[in-house]
């Protein structure tokens, strides 16, 4: 099993990799995806135009070098190899994630 995780801000939860764009669109509730490439292997996947649409929460994102990025909506982690395909997460990258990615959602107001 290819290991992602899947950030909704409810129950957010590690879940297998979708195989097919449409499923991985499906999954995030966008017609098109766009990527953050963070370190180590690791990208969130989130609506390309997330920031056009109202979302009941947001989040931001902070790297340990002090990037900061915010992802409106649901989004999911996975990695990259080297031919730039999206692949699941190690366990190292999934502790990576959880302990030095700088993660904090909060609720749009309406």
């Amino acid at each position: 099993m290819e290991k992602i995780i899947f950030v909704d801000h409810h129950q957010n939860r590690i879940i297998e990799l979708p195989k097919t764009l449409q499923e991985r669109q499906k999954l995030v509730g966008a017609d098109y995806l766009d990527v953050l490439r963070l370190p180590n292997n690791i990208d969130i996947w989130f609506d390309d135009e997330g920031a056009f649409k109202e979302h009941e929460f947001s989040s931001v994102i902070v790297t340990p070098n002090g990037e900061v990025h915010q992802i409106p909506g649901t989004y999911f982690v996975a990695s990259v190899n080297d031919k730039t395909e999206t692949i699941g997460l190690t366990q190292e990258q999934i502790i990576y994630f959880c302990n030095r990615i700088g993660y904090k959602a909060w609720k749009n107001q309406k």
